[in-house]
């Protein structure tokens, strides 16, 4: 659901078209959104998800907390650990839709940061950790959880170079899918609107301006921030 700031039925958005830089998979979600509101989305992933054919379990069975920063993690975990690996552990969950994720399998999610960010979960976070994550997960956990286990279970990847198509304004909901449409000759004039504070700090870092960034790191209030912006 939209944020109670956003009136469905509103075509708040006519008219502008919306580069939408999710991966294949996730960049639906957004274009419905943006297009009920009048938008035109323009599908351009900027990453591509490769998943580990076997990723290590090494070190989750000794584990205390099963930490979750992604939808995909969720995802691909339950494909190679049945829900029986999680009993007597803690879960943590990074952003409500992973939590979400994990309310659609029955699992109890204990751990819930009301900031949405890897940082923020981490300093929460006691005794033995595994974390089931993308290659390119945050380098500052191992530093910030003492006892952290990492094991990859997809990979990100940036697709080949194509043209990339004309548009008003640019969306980001990670740092890589900003490194990435930089790393591809994207407009870096193009105004932005970022998911949260740390894929802000990455577009500002490739010097673009940043006009939407909604408090609570969210699609919806992604789509509400864009509409702030659009009104004025």
């Amino acid at each position: 659901m939209y944020s109670e700031r956003v009136s469905q039925d509103k075509r708040y958005l006519e008219g502008l078209r919306i580069l939408v830089t999710r991966n294949r998979e996730r960049v639906d979600k957004l274009s419905r959104q943006l297009r009920r509101l009048g938008a035109h989305p323009v599908p351009f992933p900027t990453i591509t998800i490769r998943p580990v054919r076997h990723p290590s379990l090494k070190g989750l069975k000794g584990a205390e907390t099963v930490l979750f920063t992604s939808t995909t993690a969720v995802d691909l975990f339950f494909k190679h650990a049945p829900a029986s690996h999680l009993e007597g552990k803690k879960v943590a969950a990074v952003g409500p839709a992973t939590a979400a994720a994990l309310d659609a399998r029955g699992v109890r999610v204990h751990l819930r940061p009301r900031t949405f960010t890897s940082e923020a979960i981490a300093r929460r976070l006691k005794g033995r950790v595994f974390h089931p994550a993308a290659d390119k997960s945050n380098p500052d956990l191992p530093r910030l959880i003492p006892h952290y286990t990492r094991s990859v279970f997809y990979r990100i990847l940036r697709p080949r170079r194509r043209p990339i198509p004309k548009a008003d304004l640019v969306t980001f909901a990670s740092a890589q899918t900003a490194r990435n449409y930089a790393d591809l000759g994207g407009d870096r004039s193009l105004p932005a609107a970022c998911i949260g504070p740390v894929t802000a700090r990455a577009v500002r870092g490739l010097g673009m301006k940043i006009i939407a960034q909604p408090r609570r790191y969210t699609i919806p209030d992604l789509v509400s921030a864009i509409v702030q912006w659009r009104r004025g």
